[in-house]
């Protein structure tokens, strides 16, 4: 072989070499850029339900808004920890403060989403659709009448029912959708029947919620139904 043919040769494994030192390096500093910029986005995304959170508690009970939020790809959770808005990605917990009580989620798929951000009574926040439940007529049914002939309407007060077609009785889906007589979006007319629902003297405790046609269950809520007096 001439000395150029193995010059060049030489040039050409060590560029391979260089090649070969430097690749790693350049994935490593993609990847660690693309976390960083994913950290800021579920931050970005955070801070913005944040804001339009505290501008309708400002407005008071009723008031809605809806924020625009990006959720990048690695979210794997959602939840909130007295007050703060937390967001798992890649195994970090990305924390914004709100301060308040919390209820709802937010999503975590990737991809832009549209948040309803709604001031519940009492300085609650909502973050999403999903119906949302605060407060029952009756917490405690009783059984009057001869076993077997009970049916007793209550009603349950909330928010976002206007879709809610579906319920659940201790984590099962109830066949018998009947008993749910009439939805508006902020309240729910519920029969209890003894047939679905029995009772004993010391009360039997029922956990219930509702789901709706967008597949939102509602955070749950407990029911004593009882053959004697509450």
């Amino acid at each position: 072989m001439s000395k150029r043919g193995q010059s060049l040769l030489e040039s050409f494994m060590l560029l391979i070499l260089v090649i070969g030192a430097v690749m790693p390096i350049l994935f490593f500093s993609a990847d660690r850029l693309g976390d960083s910029f994913r950290i800021s986005q579920a931050e970005d995304s955070l801070n913005n339900v944040a804001i339009t959170a505290r501008a309708v508690s400002s407005l008071g009970e009723g008031n809605s808004d809806v924020s625009i939020i990006s959720i990048p790809e690695g979210v794997t959770d959602f939840y909130v920890d007295y007050g703060t808005l937390v967001f798992m990605v890649n195994n970090e917990e990305i924390k914004v403060k709100l301060g308040g009580e919390i209820v709802g989620k937010l999503p975590t798929v990737a991809g832009i989403h549209s948040l309803q951000v709604r001031a519940l009574p009492k300085g609650k926040i909502k973050l999403g659709d999903g119906p949302y439940v605060s407060s029952l007529e009756n917490s405690c049914i009783f059984y009057e009448g001869p076993f077997g002939n009970n049916n007793i309407e209550t009603d349950i007060y909330g928010t976002d029912f206007d879709n809610v077609e579906e319920i659940y009785s201790n984590g099962v889906l109830m066949e018998d959708l009947n008993i749910i007589d009439r939805v508006q979006d902020t309240e729910i007319e519920l029969t209890i029947r003894e047939r679905d629902f029995p009772g004993s003297p010391e009360g039997v405790i029922y956990s219930l919620a509702f789901g709706d046609s967008n597949g939102y269950i509602s955070n749950s809520f407990d029911l004593t139904v009882k053959t004697t007096f509450c």
